[in-house]
């Protein structure tokens, strides 16, 4: 965001909303108690501020939560307003590589518009990558995964990164890592919707797929190690273990499907 800032900051205003801690006293952050008064919470928005360096107007949610509820909930989303007050774009995670397109897209409109185009100049939309997603090839030119699907029309997990590291090795099939908590609500709702759309599900079958509990001290480390922050979070490996792609935070299915899509084609990249 910061370097976004620098490039667009004389025609954008960038601003920060820090609301309701979202996993404060688990793991990573046990160290992190929920405020329960506005001190607590101005004090942590004051060290975060610090910490990720950031030099936006830092805005705070006041203790109803009233801004975190308007906007959704998720603890990393972005939106880009128009001057007319309109939400243009919005992404439930915020990541800077899918937001300068739709920014600059409004740029363009004069800052102000009520229609949205479907794809913006370079081709791109909300989704991770429409430029990988037609490249990728008919999905039987891709091997299949070496996990045993069994019947139900869903992502077939394994629960062990040491197997899926093997069975992704022996057979040349990417690796897809996904880390959860058990009482994520996210989490919740990802497998219960996105994860079990048609489409995503079918791609899956290209993977070797992996669900690792972040509730488990080896798994919260490998996710440190990845830098990969939040609950739900993927990430897409090639089959020698390299790191293909990682998101962090709620998708919605059209974004898995992108997100899988672009695995597959990078995983045959050399």
């Amino acid at each position: 965001m910061e370097a976004l800032k620098d490039k667009y900051g004389e025609k954008v205003h960038f601003v920060t909303v820090y609301i309701r801690e979202a996993h404060a006293g688990e793991n990573r952050f046990r160290d992190i108690d929920q405020p329960v008064k506005f001190e607590e919470r101005l004090k942590l928005a004051k060290r975060t501020k610090s910490d990720l360096s950031i030099t936006s107007l830092l805005l705070i949610d006041k203790m109803d939560n009233r801004v975190r509820r308007d906007y959704g909930g998720l603890p990393n989303s972005a939106f880009i307003i128009g001057q007319n007050g309109r939400v243009f774009h919005k992404q439930p995670w915020m990541d800077s590589r899918l937001i300068e397109s739709p920014l600059k897209a409004l740029l363009q409109m004069g800052g102000s518009s009520d229609k949205i185009p479907e794809k913006f100049k370079d081709g791109s939309n909300a989704s991770l990558s429409n430029r990988r997603a037609r490249e990728l090839k008919p999905l039987q030119s891709y091997k299949d995964s070496p996990v045993t699907i069994g019947t139900k029309a869903e992502i077939a997990w394994i629960n062990d990164m040491s197997k899926a590291k093997k069975l992704a090795r022996e057979s040349g099939v990417p690796i897809l890592a996904k880390f959860y908590f058990n009482n994520c609500g996210y989490c919740a709702a990802m497998a219960k919707g996105p994860l079990r759309d048609p489409s995503v599900v079918g791609l899956s079958r290209k993977f070797v797929p992996v669900k690792l509990n972040l509730e488990k001290d080896s798994w919260a480390r490998l996710a440190e190690e990845l830098e990969v922050l939040g609950s739900p979070a993927f990430v897409v490996f090639d089959s020698t273990g390299k790191v293909l792609i990682k998101h962090a935070g709620f998708a919605e299915a059209e974004f898995m499907k992108d997100l899988l899509s672009e695995g597959l084609v990078l995983s045959q990249t050399d």
